[in-house]
């Protein structure tokens, strides 16, 4: 790609200097973004499909679809963030542009909007289970065995 003047292996080229990783074929970039492409890309798809009201009989997998996916969008990305900052910033340009709008601002979506689908997943699948438990009457189910009611 480094030597292609297209204007995405500009743009490649252009990222890459906030993170030399991308140029030097490190084994962990490589690894990492081959998982997010191969595995993640076509998660998301999924997940992002399961909102059209045609899927309808799909929904109930959103909130899990979107808690896996979301977190492992977090794990990904903190990952391959905290090896940079573990190498000290030495793969990073230490120019502002580079540094803080590259190599952080672009990837800080990738963290806090998966943050907020965990949370809003999370909460959904606790509501759920909580609406879910009394309806099948597990909520309480050991003391009407025992034929106590609560307080006694």
């Amino acid at each position: 790609m480094t030597a292609s003047n297209s204007i995405p292996a500009q743009f490649y080229k252009e990222y890459a200097k906030s993170d030399s990783r991308y140029f030097q074929d490190d084994t962990f970039t490589l690894g990492i973004e081959t998982f997010t492409f191969t595995v993640l890309t076509p998660l998301t798809f999924l997940t992002f499909l399961t909102h059209f009201p045609s899927s309808s009989h799909n929904s109930r997998h959103l909130p899990i679809l979107r808690l896996l996916t979301s977190a492992m969008h977090l794990t990904t990305t903190s990952l391959y963030l905290f090896t940079e900052i573990l190498r000290h910033h030495s793969d990073c340009r230490p120019e502002f542009l580079y540094k803080w709008v590259y190599m952080w601002g672009m990837n800080m979506p990738w963290i806090i909007i998966p943050s907020c689908m965990v949370w809003a997943s999370w909460v959904e699948l606790f509501n759920v289970m909580k609406i879910e438990e009394p309806a099948r009457g597990v909520v309480g189910s050991h003391r009407m065995r025992l034929g106590r009611k609560k307080g006694e």
